[in-house]
């Protein structure tokens, strides 16, 4: 949990230098990313109940991230 706090400020800094952060932003993007795994993991699920698969492949994935962008983006 700490690695994934460090490396989000890292790349917060890194792509814009600019901003400063505050206290809480940290966690409200780890929130963020957190709740999008569980959109892509939830539609993969789905996926591969729709393919009547035994398992989750890699094309299930790739199926299920450009629909998990589609929602997310609005």
């Amino acid at each position: 949990m700490r690695n994934l706090k460090s490396l989000n400020q890292k790349a917060m800094k890194k792509f814009k230098p600019h901003l400063h952060l505050g206290k809480h932003t940290t966690s409200l993007m780890q929130l963020a990313c957190f709740l999008f795994l569980k959109s892509l993991m939830e539609e993969s699920q789905l996926q591969v109940f729709e393919t009547k698969s035994r398992s989750m492949h890699e094309h299930h994935i790739a199926h299920s991230w450009k629909i998990a962008l589609k929602k997310s983006k609005g």
